[in-house]
C-alpha cells in the first residue's frame, strides 16, 4: 500500500516537472523570439541612422567638393564676364593688329585698351598655352604652401589659342623703369628677394638670368630678365604692397634635387637683386638650404651686376643730375653747346668721307661730284639733320609721357626711362625717310642709295651727340639715353 502510493507521489511529480519545463521552454522560446525581434529593430533602425549620416556625409562632402572647386576656380580663373569681353579678338571679329603690343619677349602679347579691368592676350599657340597655364597654376599653389605673400602669379584662362591673363599694374615694361624702381626701394623690396631666393630653393627659372638668356637691351650686361619678373608697387592696398610678379614661367621647372646646396639659384636671382645678398643667404638658411662655402663666388658675381646697374642706369641718372633735367622739365633735351658744335659736325664729316672712300659711297656710286656736294650738306644740311633727330626724340618723350604717366608727377628714379631714345623705333616715326628727302637735296644717286645713306645718317647722328656729351651712351647704340 505504501508502496503503491510511493509511486503515485513520485509519478505526479515528474508530470508536475515535466509541465514546469514546458513552461520554462515555453518562457524561453518567448524571451528568444522578443530578443531576435529587438534585435531586428535595432538593426532596421541602425540601418537607417546609418543611411541618415552617409546621406549626410555624403551632403557634406558633395558641398566640400562644390566649395572646392569655386575656390579653386575663384584663385586661378579669371573671371568669365572678362573673358567674354576678349573673345571678339580672340574669334577675329574684331582686329588684333590694331591692339598695342609689347615690345619684348618671344611670346605675341596685345593689350586690348578697351576692358576693364585690364587684360593681356598672349598668343601661346596650342599645346603650350594650356601648359603654361598648367604651370601658373602649379606655382601658385606652391607660393600659397610656402606662405610667400609678395609674389604675383596673375589669373588667367585658356581660349583658343590665346591666354587670357590678368594685367597686373605695372608702370610699363622698360628695362629702366624696373632699375629705377629697385634702386630707389631697396628696403621695400627686401621681403619679395627673401620670397624669391625661398622659391628657387624649390624651383629653377631658365629664363631669369641675363647671362643664360643675352639681354637685347643691353647687350652683355649682366641684368636679368626683368620683363618676365617684373617689379610693381601695389596702390590697390593700404599702406601700399611692393611685388614681384611672376608672368612668364614658361621656362621654370621644379627643383628635385635633395642637395640643399643652391648656389645656382642664388646667382641667377643676383642679376634681379644684387643689393640682397646676404638677405637671400640668410632667407634660405632658415628653410633649411644654403650656399655659405660660395660666398665669395656670390659676393664678386653681386658686384659685378652692381657694376651693370651702375653703368646702365646710375650713369644715365648722374647725367641728368649735372644737366639740371629734374620732373619739371622731364623731356628737355640737352643743348648743344657752341663749343661742341665743331666737334660734332667734324665727326660727320669724318663718317661721310670714310664711307665715300670706303662704304657704300665708294666707287662713284654718288657721282663725281661727291666731295662738293659733301661741303654743301656740312653746310647748310648737318642743322636740319639735327633737328630730325631731335624731333623724333621730343615726339616719342611726349607720346611716353601721356601714355605710360598720365598727369600724374614724375619721381626722380623714373627719369631715366623717359629719355632713353629706342632708336629702333625711328623707322616708325619715319626718321628715315625725313632723312632721304633731306639726303636728296644735296646727293645725286639711286633711290636704294639714298636710302642706306639716310639710315646711317641717322645712327652717326646720335653717335656724335653721345660723343660731344647731348646724350649718355649706356653701351648700346641701339638704345641711347639724353
Amino acid at each position: 500500500m505504501d508502496l503503491q502510493r510511493a509511486c503515485r507521489s513520485h509519478q505526479a511529480r515528474r508530470v508536475l516537472a515535466e509541465k514546469q519545463q514546458q513552461r520554462l521552454d515555453r518562457s524561453a522560446s518567448v524571451i528568444q523570439r522578443g530578443v531576435r525581434q529587438f534585435l531586428h529593430g535595432v538593426r532596421e533602425q541602425r540601418g537607417a541612422a546609418a543611411e541618415v549620416i552617409q546621406g549626410g556625409f555624403r551632403a557634406r562632402r558633395i558641398g566640400r567638393n562644390v566649395r572646392q572647386e569655386v575656390e579653386h576656380h575663384r584663385r586661378h580663373f579669371l573671371p568669365f564676364a572678362l573673358v567674354e569681353q576678349a573673345l571678339g579678338y580672340i574669334d577675329g571679329s574684331r582686329p588684333l593688329y590694331r591692339l598695342p603690343v609689347a615690345l619684348s619677349g618671344k611670346t605675341r602679347v596685345y593689350f586690348p585698351p578697351d576692358i576693364e579691368p585690364p587684360i593681356v592676350l598672349k598668343e601661346s599657340g596650342r599645346p603650350q598655352n594650356r601648359q603654361r597655364v598648367a604651370q601658373m597654376w602649379s606655382v601658385r599653389e606652391l607660393c600659397e604652401f610656402l606662405g610667400l605673400q609678395h609674389l604675383v602669379i596673375p589669373k588667367a584662362q585658356v581660349r583658343g589659342r590665346f591666354i587670357v591673363e590678368e594685367r597686373l599694374p605695372l608702370r610699363g615694361e622698360d628695362y629702366k623703369r624696373q632699375l629705377g624702381l629697385y634702386l630707389a626701394h631697396l628696403d621695400q623690396f627686401t621681403p619679395v628677394a627673401e620670397e624669391m631666393a625661398v622659391l628657387s630653393c624649390y624651383m629653377s627659372f631658365g629664363d631669369m638670368n641675363g647671362e643664360t638668356v643675352r639681354c637685347h637691351h643691353f647687350g652683355e650686361e649682366l641684368i636679368g630678365r626683368l620683363d618676365n619678373f617684373p617689379l610693381y608697387i601695389d596702390h590697390s592696398e593700404e599702406p601700399p604692397r611692393f611685388r614681384l610678379g611672376l608672368i612668364d614661367l614658361e621656362d621654370c621647372l621644379r627643383t628635385h634635387s635633395l642637395s640643399r646646396d643652391h648656389n645656382g639659384g642664388i646667382r641667377s636671382l643676383l642679376s634681379l637683386f644684387p643689393y640682397h645678398l646676404e638677405r637671400m643667404l640668410f632667407a634660405i638658411w632658415r628653410r633649411g638650404f644654403g650656399a655659405e662655402r660660395f660666398m665669395e663666388e656670390l659676393a664678386e658675381h653681386s658686384n659685378n651686376v652692381k657694376g651693370a646697374f651702375q653703368r646702365v642706369y646710375g650713369n644715365h641718372l648722374d647725367f641728368l643730375r649735372e644737366n639740371k633735367i629734374t620732373s619739371a622739365n622731364p623731356i628737355d633735351l640737352v643743348p648743344l653747346a657752341p663749343e661742341k658744335r665743331d666737334s660734332f659736325i667734324a665727326y660727320i664729316e669724318k663718317k661721310l668721307r670714310y664711307e665715300q672712300r670706303y662704304g657704300f659711297c665708294s666707287k662713284d656710286r654718288f657721282g663725281p661730284d661727291f666731295k662738293s656736294n659733301l661741303e654743301r650738306f656740312i653746310t647748310g644740311g648737318v642743322s636740319q639733320a639735327i633737328e630730325i633727330v631731335f624731333g623724333f626724340i621730343r615726339k616719342g618723350r611726349q607720346i611716353e609721357l601721356e601714355t605710360a604717366y598720365g598727369d600724374r608727377q614724375l619721381q626722380e628714379y623714373e627719369l631715366p626711362a623717359l629719355r632713353t631714345v629706342r632708336i629702333d623705333l625711328a623707322s616708325r616715326h619715319g626718321v628715315f625717310r625725313k632723312m632721304a628727302v633731306l639726303s636728296t637735296r644735296y646727293f645725286r644717286s639711286k633711290a636704294s642709295e639714298i636710302d642706306a645713306m639716310s639710315v646711317n645718317m641717322v645712327w652717326w647722328i646720335v653717335e656724335g651727340l653721345v660723343k660731344v656729351g647731348v646724350f649718355n651712351d649706356c653701351g648700346s647704340i641701339n638704345y641711347q639715353q639724353s
